[in-house]
Formats: structure tokens, C-alpha cells, sequence
């Protein structure tokens, strides 16, 4: 069983540091610019190779532990002397400025989200998210929160984090694609929102739910045809770049239903196959003419 907890101590940090190289640099081969303005680095520390920037002794701290073991961390940062979060500090971030608060002394950046690759799929990138959430909560920060791993951006989707702009900017050029950019508001009541939503998917009857979510995340980008998943009633809970492309979609079709991208007559004939699948169990085949029907984000 996986335990989250607060990292208090240096040497838990260190850990959390030296678990972001191996996940961020070896696993996910990522290179950063020497000069960026998180002032992010490589130093070698007992031994040991960890990942730093200016925002890391600085930051709240969140860990995930198999047994003695360290497989999981994120982090909550908040604004610098200059009242600047770490995401604005990069020249093309400032397409969500209209989105924060003019005083940000109240608001937490989510960043670092790192698990090890062995533990994917188990939800623990959820369970560090409502600690985060919880986080906030209780000292009456907003949260906001910049990526671009469709792991994690699921994730916060699925736990009902509001997204203001979709691929809202790029930290680095060369970054493979850019970031959405998500922010909920403690005065608006939104991050107790998203706690209650979070734990009323843990109440779900169905055993471990969110980690086959986790799953789909990841597999679905890799598989070179078209995957999306939905509830029982028809509300869409994931989908893959290919299913998004072929409707002229965005990720925004989350949380609606086929109402809202077919006829009536085309929608009802999908949900009432896909109640005869969840009915008898077996598998069915169903031609669904999903090409050249562009999505219409305004209905619904």
C-alpha cells in the first residue's frame, strides 16, 4: 500500500530531488536550457545526482512511500519577492496573466510531479494531487498548475481541476508541446470543489478505477488508432489525440456525452450499443462515423 506524507526533513527532499533526476533525466531524457529561469540544475549531493532550482528549499514538499521507499513526489511552490509564481518567469507565459490574481501571495504552483516508472498506474499521481489539494485547502491558497504530460494534465481533469487555456504556452522552445494551464480559486470555493469531487471518486464501488484511468492515460497516446472511455452514462472520461483529431476536437469534450458531437439519432445508437456491451459483457462491433464531424465546444 502506497503511504502520502509531507516531506519535512532535508534529507527527504534530497530524496524527492534525486528520485525528479532519475525520473526527469533518465527515464524521461530531459533537457533543459543551463540558463532557464527556474534556475534548474544538476548537482551531485552525498553521492548522489538531484535536480534543484531556485523554488526548492522554498517549496512544500509531498511524497508517496512503498514501504521504505520513496516512488513518488510533487511540490507546492508559491510567489517570489518579486510577486512572481516559478511559470511566469518564462518569456511565453504570459498568456495567463489575465487568469491570476494581482496579488499571488495567496496562491500555490503545483510543479515536479514526478513517480517512479515502476509504480505508473497505481493512482499515486492523483493520491499526491488531493494532498496538494488538501494543502491548499487548509491554508486558503488558490492552486494553480502548468503541464503538459497527458498523464498528469488526465489527472487533473478527472479531478475536476479547472483548465483555463489548453496548450497555453511553451516554458522552453524546444519542449515537444506546450502546457495547459490550469487554476482554481479558494475564494470561488473551487479547490474544495475538486476536493470533494476527488473523494467521491474514491467512494466509487468499482476497485481500483482511477489506476485502470491512470492506464488508459498512458497507453492510449502510444496506440495508433482511435480510444476514448466513458461512464455508463455515455459522459466522456478520456480520449486519446487520434479520437480528439478525428472529431475536429479538444480535450473539452470531457464531461459531455455523444449529444453533444452527434444527431440525436447517431448518439442514440452509440449509447444504446454501449449499454448492450456494459449489459451482457460481451464484445460487439459497431462501425461509428466519427470522421469530418468537427465539435462544437460552445454546446452542451
Amino acid at each position: 500500500m502506497v503511504l502520502i506524507k509531507k516531506l519535512e526533513s532535508p534529507e527527504l527532499i534530497e530524496d524527492a530531488c534525486a528520485l525528479l533526476y532519475k525520473v526527469y533525466h533518465e527515464e524521461m531524457i530531459w533537457n533543459f536550457s543551463p540558463d532557464n529561469p527556474s534556475q534548474l540544475r544538476v548537482e551531485l549531493k552525498n553521492n548522489k545526482k538531484i535536480l534543484v532550482d531556485r523554488f526548492t528549499d522554498k517549496a512544500v514538499w509531498v511524497g508517496a512511500f512503498d514501504g521504505p521507499q520513496l516512488v513518488g513526489c510533487t511540490r507546492l511552490t508559491f510567489s517570489d519577492e518579486n510577486n512572481q509564481l516559478e511559470m511566469e518567469g518564462y518569456k511565453n507565459s504570459v498568456v495567463i496573466q489575465k487568469h491570476l490574481p494581482a496579488d499571488k501571495s495567496r496562491c500555490a504552483e503545483s510543479s515536479r510531479t514526478a513517480v517512479l516508472k515502476s509504480h505508473n498506474g497505481l493512482g499515486i499521481v492523483r493520491k499526491l494531487f488531493l494532498t496538494a489539494f488538501q494543502c491548499c485547502e487548509n491554508n486558503q491558497y488558490s492552486f494553480c498548475a502548468a503541464a503538459s504530460n497527458a498523464h498528469i494534465t488526465g489527472v487533473l481533469t478527472r479531478m475536476g481541476c479547472p483548465l483555463k487555456i489548453e496548450h497555453a504556452f511553451k516554458y522552453e522552445d524546444q519542449d515537444p508541446t506546450p502546457v495547459n494551464f490550469y487554476y482554481s480559486d479558494y475564494e470561488k470555493l473551487e479547490v474544495k470543489q475538486m476536493i470533494l469531487h476527488a473523494k467521491s471518486q474514491e467512494k466509487s464501488p468499482s476497485m481500483n478505477r482511477a489506476g485502470i484511468f491512470d492506464i488508459l492515460e498512458i497507453v492510449s497516446p502510444m496506440l495508433p488508432t482511435i480510444i476514448y472511455w466513458h461512464d455508463t452514462k455515455g459522459v466522456v472520461l478520456g480520449a486519446n489525440a487520434h479520437c480528439l483529431k478525428a472529431i475536429g476536437a479538444t480535450r473539452d469534450i470531457i464531461g459531455k456525452t455523444p449529444y453533444d458531437f452527434y444527431p440525436k439519432e447517431t448518439a442514440e445508437q452509440i449509447l444504446n450499443h454501449h449499454e448492450q456491451v456494459i449489459k451482457t459483457g460481451e464484445i460487439l462491433s459497431q462501425d461509428e462515423q466519427i470522421e469530418n464531424r468537427k465539435y462544437d465546444n460552445r454546446r452542451g
